[in-house]
């Protein structure tokens, strides 16, 4: 029941972030990575543009991992919202969502607003997953 509300508060949280920025472009980029048990995972980076607020984007990373059928095993998810003025970038809000299937569990979850890191176990197998994003003074999400 606990994990339940943690996921509805993570996805109303989203919904209160998102409502307040109508985006006008976006930009994805995914990249992946294989392992030799056959499993493998994907990394998608996005960026998105504020319609009215030239000096806002926010951008989130998402690492999702999947057993060698395809399976989703677990997704681990940050998001930023950042404003930025030519000669910073500043971090005006974070949080970090995670979708696990039956058997695995989050063990540890922290993320600064830059660094992110979390521990996902079946039991059997532990992964740990780390994750950074930033923002340049300009506005460019990596």
């Amino acid at each position: 029941m606990i994990h339940r509300a943690k996921r509805i508060l993570s996805l109303l949280c989203i919904l209160c972030l998102c409502s307040s920025v109508a985006a006008s472009a976006s930009d994805t980029e995914t990249r992946a990575v294989q392992y030799f048990d056959g499993s493998y995972a994907e990394v998608t980076g996005t960026e998105e543009r504020a319609k009215d607020w030239t000096e806002m984007v926010m951008g989130s990373k998402q690492f999702t991992y999947y057993d060698p059928q395809g399976n989703v095993l677990f997704s681990y998810i940050i998001k930023t919202r950042y404003v930025y003025d030519g000669t910073k970038a500043e971090d005006t809000g974070h949080f970090t969502m995670f979708y696990v299937s039956e058997g695995w569990e989050k063990q540890e979850d922290s993320f600064d607003g830059k660094h992110a890191k979390a521990v996902f176990s079946n039991g059997e197998t532990e992964k740990t997953v780390r994750l950074t994003l930033s923002c340049s003074k300009n506005g460019k999400i990596s």
